[in-house]
């Protein structure tokens, strides 16, 4: 197994965990239910964790996959660039959630605005870190540039 192998197996972790992660929270502040929100919590640092090998295999993918044919530079690095500020709002989203789980102990004991504000917090980073994704998919994916067309991709040498 090789970085660009690694960076694609957990790449998705970090999209769908915080998914799950806004549904549970919602769902707790909905319901005003305790459990559902320390689980939230919870998946919140599970997740922050996991997106440190995921940021971390992207250099080494980089350096694979850059230099084979049809690979735009420029793709590259605007998922490159992107995937910084994706990085720091998750690994942002798990120290807060850190600090609601250990620092209150129960989610009865977290203020009123704890979980609100954590919610927008994770519905933005959540939009980013999709953006981001989409912008990686693109480099291997040319069916999902903007500026596809069928016709260009059969004209192309193999």
């Amino acid at each position: 197994m090789n970085g660009a192998h690694l960076h694609l197996m957990i790449n998705h972790v970090p999209v769908i965990g915080l998914f799950c992660c806004l549904a549970l929270l919602l769902a707790g502040q909905w319901r005003k239910n305790p459990d559902l929100v320390k689980a939230g919590l919870v998946a919140l640092v599970i997740v922050a964790i996991i997106s440190i090998p995921v940021y971390m295999s992207g250099e080494p993918a980089e350096e694979i996959i850059e230099e084979l044919p049809g690979m735009s530079h420029d793709l590259i690095h605007a998922h490159e660039d992107g995937a910084i500020w994706a990085f720091i709002g998750l690994e942002v989203l798990g120290a807060l959630a850190l600090v609601g789980l250990v620092g209150f102990r129960a989610p009865k004991q977290l203020p009123q605005w704890f979980v609100p504000t954590l919610l927008l917090l994770a519905l933005l980073t959540t939009i980013w870190v999709g953006w981001v994704s989409a912008l990686g998919g693109r480099i291997a994916h040319p069916e999902s540039r903007p500026d596809f067309s069928l016709e260009a991709e059969s004209a192309r040498p193999d």
